[in-house]
């Protein structure tokens, strides 16, 4: 039975679970209906959480002894529902978005929560009501000038779309998306036609609603100049220079791009400079290595720990491998399993195609400077496989120069800011580019490339 309190004279509360009848005092019964919001958590009982957190107000995140709140309970039970419907029918999700808290709308959407709303306790004409006036107030925007518009130009629509971030030019979705609206209203959309298109779940219904992973666009734009714009007169450190050619790049370039998981997208300063891929070119080859071979076949040959010492050391761990794929050792080791069956021509041109899929179609250049740069100064990495093919660390048959030859063209791919975010936004959406729709990776394997970088991202700094 529901625990229910009534009000005594002498400043206690009289408690009644069904069984028992108990006078007690205001902070005793505050304790007691903490215990059973823990015990209800703990044992999935939903109408009693409802209860206890809605009509006694009891805090949902105050902890037991040991530290331990509700949803520690209900977790470990199994208890979770992070789609669970309050008593107008909307999810966490929405809630969240709709007060802004971005935060926790992006880790409800990393762990599988959805965005929808149920409407079975609200009458049918009332739903549809408010949902045609939600969407004649939308529509105003397609057409300002006009007063109750009942047309709007698709061009409109395009500009609605890129004040939220998501932009037809760089956006294959959206692009394909809006065509197909053109084509079937002839450039010029209803306010019905308007209304039926909100009801779907396609990535311009969802951009027209603001129901993206990061919703209020342009203010969140403003947050990010700021930051560029003070960050811009940061004039500390300076060029590498282990490869001479990276010492002649123009150390004032300075931009910021941003991709989301929805396609939205913004750029600042030099978004467009391309620039040699380097280091950050590792994660994506063990991530498109992985993706063809699989990933225990790549690390029978590379470690997957930090190694604590520079990137570029002739060091192998206790196996006679090399520590991990993204130092020097451990990359030259993948570049040798990656196609070896290929001409290298054709390899370098997989390898390329492979990036620019990885970044939604960008076009990934080559800097001939810089390859030639690096080969004239490889001596240590040479050396390196040298020394792991006398540990026998290759596998049979493979042209360890040819190898090295190739680390040196992934190298010298030319990336720039907004190929970059694009790729991150790959890994972020799970393996799927959200500008193309496309594919690249499995779960697994962004996961295991993921967990990689957080470990032995950072060289011999990784874990400090």
């Amino acid at each position: 039975t529901t625990p229910q309190t009534t009000a005594s004279s002498n400043n206690s509360l009289i408690y009644y679970d069904g069984d028992h009848v108990a006078n007690l005092a205001v902070e005793d019964v505050t304790m007691l209906n903490q215990i059973l919001l823990i015990t209800a958590c703990s044992k999935g009982l939903l109408d009693k959480v409802k209860y206890l957190v809605e009509e006694a107000k009891v805090a949902v995140n105050e902890p037991d002894y040991d530290g331990r709140t509700a949803l520690h309970l209900a977790a470990e039970e199994g208890h979770l529902d992070i789609n669970a419907e309050d008593r107008w029918g909307s999810v966490p999700l929405r809630g969240a978005i709709h007060s802004n808290r971005n935060d926790v709308a992006v880790y409800l959407k990393d762990v599988g929560a959805e965005l929808h709303f149920s409407t079975k306790h609200i009458p049918h004409a009332i739903q549809e009501e408010e949902r045609k006036t939600d969407a004649a107030k939308l529509f105003q925007e397609l057409n300002p000038e006009v007063a109750s518009p009942k047309t709007a130009p698709i061009k409109n629509l395009s500009k609605l779309l890129q004040s939220r971030g998501l932009n037809k030019k760089n956006n294959r979705i959206v692009r394909d998306e809006l065509h197909q609206i053109d084509v079937d209203n002839k450039g010029v959309i209803t306010l019905e036609a308007f209304y039926n298109l909100l009801k779907g779940q396609t990535l311009v219904a969802r951009g027209v609603s603001d129901h993206l992973v990061i919703p209020n666009w342009r203010s969140f734009c403003k947050e990010v100049e700021d930051i560029f714009h003070q960050c811009k007169s940061i004039v500390s450190g300076k060029n590498a220079d282990y490869i001479p050619e990276l010492a002649e790049i123009d150390p004032e370039l300075w931009g910021v791009s941003i991709v989301t998981v929805d396609g939205q997208t913004m750029s600042l300063g030099d978004c467009g400079v391309d620039f040699s891929v380097q280091s950050a070119g590792k994660p994506i080859l063990y991530s498109l290595c992985a993706q063809d071979i699989g990933i225990d076949k790549i690390h029978n040959y590379v470690g997957q720990e930090p190694s604590g010492v520079a990137f570029n050391s002739f060091t192998l761990n206790s196996s006679k491998k090399p520590h991990n794929p993204l130092i020097n050792s451990g990359a030259i080791m993948t570049c040798s399993l990656f196609h070896p069956d290929l001409i290298s021509p054709k390899r370098f041109k997989h390898l390329t195609q492979r990036f620019s899929d990885m970044a939604g179609g960008e076009k990934i250049s080559f800097s001939q400077s810089v390859y030639l740069s690096e080969k004239s100064v490889a001596h240590r990495n040479y050396a390196l496989a040298h020394y792991m093919q006398s540990e026998g660390g290759f596998p049979p048959g493979t042209d360890i120069l040819e190898s090295v030859d190739f680390y040196f063209q992934m190298c010298s791919l030319e990336v720039n800011c907004n190929s970059m975010a694009s790729m991150a936004a790959t890994y972020a959406n799970n393996g799927r580019n959200p500008l193309s729709n496309k594919t690249c990776l499995s779960a697994d394997v962004v996961k295991r490339t993921l967990q990689l970088m957080y470990s032995c991202g950072m060289y011999d700094f990784s874990g400090e």
